[in-house]
């Protein structure tokens, strides 16, 4: 089983790479890695970025991703911000300019880095935003109504369906 090292200590998203990689004969490794992301709107350019600085500092072949909500309304935001907006104004001071059923798009950017080549995937899930649901939110996927599967993108996972950074595993596998 090749191993390979996925530049995050986060639980639920280790788990959500090993579901797609293990049975494909990828034995998913966390690693950890201080990196300081670019600004850019481009959640390709963020992500490759992210890949060569946590490869300076892991040292091996790796995989990273960014994931991001973005509202065609509010020309893409918060995308690339995600992070920043759910840890400055909130989920709900963002949802005060969103409309109810907002249309919004999540998606996941996943980079592989070996330190030669550098392989990229996207992968995206559409739905709308609900406003009823932002009081018991702890996070952005649970106020992401998924278009056509009657459920919030948080619980896709734990029905076995996949998720927006899923489906950019799933594309990547392509490219390996």
């Amino acid at each position: 089983m090749n191993e390979i090292i996925f530049a995050s200590t986060n639980e639920h998203k280790l788990k959500e790479v090993a579901v797609i990689l293990e049975p494909k004969g990828f034995k998913v490794l966390p690693g950890k890695a201080n990196v300081i992301e670019i600004q850019s709107e481009d959640p390709v350019e963020v992500c490759e970025d992210k890949a060569r600085k946590a490869f300076e500092q892991i040292g091996g072949p790796l995989l990273v991703d960014d994931a991001g909500l973005f509202v065609p309304r509010l020309k893409g935001f918060p995308g690339t911000m995600t992070s920043q907006v759910a840890d400055t104004i909130g989920i709900d001071g963002f949802m005060k300019l969103c409309d109810d059923n907002e249309p919004a798009q999540f998606s996941s950017v996943v980079c592989y880095y070996d330190g030669d080549r550098m392989i990229t995937s996207v992968g995206k899930v559409d739905g709308f935003l609900k406003k009823d649901l932002v009081k018991c939110a702890g996070r952005f996927s649970d106020i992401f109504y998924v278009e056509n599967e009657n459920m919030i993108l948080s619980d896709m996972s734990m029905q076995g369906m996949p998720t927006h950074r899923q489906r950019a595993l799933i594309g990547l596998l392509d490219k390996l």
